[in-house]
């Protein structure tokens, strides 16, 4: 069984997690722990407290309101309360829908002419020739999965 990690309020300082982080990262980048394995046990905590946060939001902000205040101090940390945002309902609005789905037309058409090798894409509303855009590339990454 896994064992609940053990902080105490002392140790939920930023400059203390900073800390913990800072030696955590000397570690493994002076070969003393294994980077791979270091990194694959990292995405396994973090999967499993993304679990536990999001299971247990609820309750914690539940538990936040018997304070009563809106921020306050508690186990070594600071809790502010926050109301959700209110934004409108965009999709409501005909013009904007349309906007959208105007906008999701062109992007097949850019994808379109990007993949095309040596042939034109022409847009069929405005008779338009779509060029080809330049290619945006992203960080190369790592996957883990459990």
């Amino acid at each position: 069984m896994l064992d609940l990690i053990q902080l105490t309020s002392k140790q939920l300082s930023k400059a203390s997690l900073n800390d913990w982080s800072a030696e955590m990262i000397k570690l493994i980048e002076g070969g003393d722990i294994n980077p791979l394995e270091a990194h694959a046990k990292a995405k396994a905590i973090r999967t499993a407290l993304d679990t536990v946060l999001k299971s247990t939001e609820d309750l914690a902000q539940d538990e936040a309101m018997k304070y009563g205040a809106k921020t306050f101090e508690a186990f070594g940390a600071k809790v502010t309360l926050k109301d959700g945002a209110t934004t409108p309902s965009y999709e409501e609005d005909s013009v904007w829908a349309e906007l959208k789905e105007q906008l999701k037309s062109r992007e097949e058409l850019i994808k379109l002419a990007f993949k095309a090798k040596d042939v034109e894409i022409i847009d069929t509303i405005t008779g338009e020739v779509v060029k080809k855009v330049s290619p945006k590339y992203s960080k190369s990454s790592i996957s883990i999965q459990f």
